[in-house]
């Protein structure tokens, strides 16, 4: 995800626009950041989890907290992780 750390100042400004808004779009960050959106089709498919930690980290190393809610799909309970800087 190098694309994602060249163009840090432009996503910075892209987060803090859609921060209020439902929710980042990835596809919104990886054009932001100039990044090949079939490359980042691929490396979704090939492990979402892999590629969710990197935008995580990077999300977080840029000093945003993130939380992640976790909903069960048998129970519908729902667990909520808190990743700070």
């Amino acid at each position: 995800m190098k694309c994602f750390e060249d163009n840090k100042d432009q996503l910075v400004k892209l987060i803090n626009k859609q921060r209020d808004a439902d929710g980042i779009s990835v596809r919104a960050l990886a054009k932001t950041a100039d990044c090949s959106q079939s490359g980042l089709n691929q490396t979704l498919k090939k492990g979402f989890s892999a590629s969710l930690d990197k935008l995580l980290l990077l999300l977080n190393a840029l000093g945003f907290t993130v939380t992640l809610t976790i909903k069960h799909a048998a129970t519908g309970k729902e667990t909520n992780i808190r990743l700070r800087k």
